[in-house]
């Protein structure tokens, strides 16, 4: 196994990336029940912090596997790498250490109080602006691009925007699209088109001061009558769910969910332009019909939130908030669940003039 790291100069708050390789033989990278490479750090202060690592590419017998990592502090830390097959540590190497130098950045952030949110840095954050869903459906309109509505909303003094992934937008773990020309099918294991979407997206936040709460996922991708038929998750497409509740209660579907999230986060979670983590879009919208009977149990729907919020603070050393939402009908125990950082409502129609 050999690393390296990519950047000479590290600052706290700015990403430094380190290239790990390996001749481990493995089926399936993505697949943390079968192979991870972890990287554990210990911090100035001496407490220890969990970073995955992402799977970027095979080339004869060595895979390339990627670490990026954002220091919080400034001093010294010590780290070493890990490689963990079918639950067991196979071997640890590569322990070296690395100095971060002082910025005067301001971080990630977190919760303040019940109207505010903060930086690492102490420094209050009020967001102001507004949901950039999507990218124009077509790819060759660039009026309604990110590349021409972040550049207006940060001149116009916002600072802060909210993205799906979708099936038509970083479509990160779907290989049908629609309603879409600029991602293409797929047979990848994520979305090629849509990794290198969200890289994009994520460093022209940065480049504008744009903080970003991102949507896993949208309700339609789980009712019957929309995208459900074309859902990675499917049975008819492979998946391990025969229906949309199965999403949230099938053994195979959770793991299979917490593998996309240890992917996020190994490859996104750097990143100090990322305001929040959201699980979905309106989930009430999939979990009720129009005339509010219920076709997703609701205890089904908490008791995923539960474990999958716990399970991404598990391997998120950064401590971005975790939220969700619903459009205006709640799903009984979520708002009350301790893992989630706040909860939001999307109410329409409802202002009085």
């Amino acid at each position: 196994q050999v690393v390296r790291q990519l950047d000479k100069d590290i600052w706290q708050y700015q990403k430094v990336e380190f290239l790990i390789q390996l001749d481990d033989e493995f089926k399936n990278p993505y697949d943390r029940r079968e192979i991870e490479v972890n990287m554990i750090l210990f911090d100035p202060n001496g407490d220890s912090l969990y970073l995955p690592c992402y799977f970027e590419s095979q080339e004869r017998d060595l895979s390339q596997w990627k670490a990026r990592f954002t220091p919080q502090e400034a001093g010294t830390y010590n780290y070493y790498f890990q490689v963990v097959k079918r639950g067991n540590v196979k071997r640890d190497f590569g322990k070296k250490t690395f100095q971060s130098s002082e910025s005067d950045g301001d971080g990630f952030l977190h919760i303040n109080d019940l109207w505010t949110l903060k930086f690492d840095s102490g420094k209050p954050f009020r967001g102001i602006g507004e949901n950039v869903g999507w990218d124009p459906r077509s790819h060759g309109d660039p009026k309604y691009t990110y590349e021409y509505l972040l550049p207006t909303l940060s001149s116009n003094g916002a600072n802060f925007f909210r993205s799906w992934m979708a099936p038509n937008n970083f479509p990160l773990e779907w290989k049908q699209v629609v309603q879409t020309n600029r991602y293409q099918n797929t047979d990848k294991h994520f979305n090629p088109g849509g990794i290198q979407r969200f890289d994009e997206v994520v460093e022209l936040a940065k480049s504008l001061g744009l903080y970003m709460m991102v949507a896993f996922d949208s309700h339609n991708t789980l009712m019957e009558e929309r995208q459900w038929k074309i859902h990675n998750y499917n049975a008819v497409n492979g998946g391990p769910a025969r229906n949309p509740t199965e999403f949230f209660t099938s053994p195979k579907a959770r793991e299979m969910y917490k593998n996309r999230l240890r992917y996020i986060v190994a490859r996104w979670g750097y990143s100090t332009s990322i305001g929040a983590w959201e699980f979905f879009n309106e989930i009430d919208n999939a979990a009720f019909t129009r005339s509010d009977s219920i076709i997703i149990p609701h205890k089904a729907i908490k008791d995923w939130h539960q474990e999958m919020a716990a399970f991404l603070k598990s391997i998120d050393p950064y401590n971005h908030i975790v939220t969700t939402s619903v459009s205006h009908r709640e799903i009984e125990g979520v708002y009350a669940l301790e893992e989630l950082d706040l909860n939001q409502m999307h109410v329409y129609k409802r202002t009085k003039q």
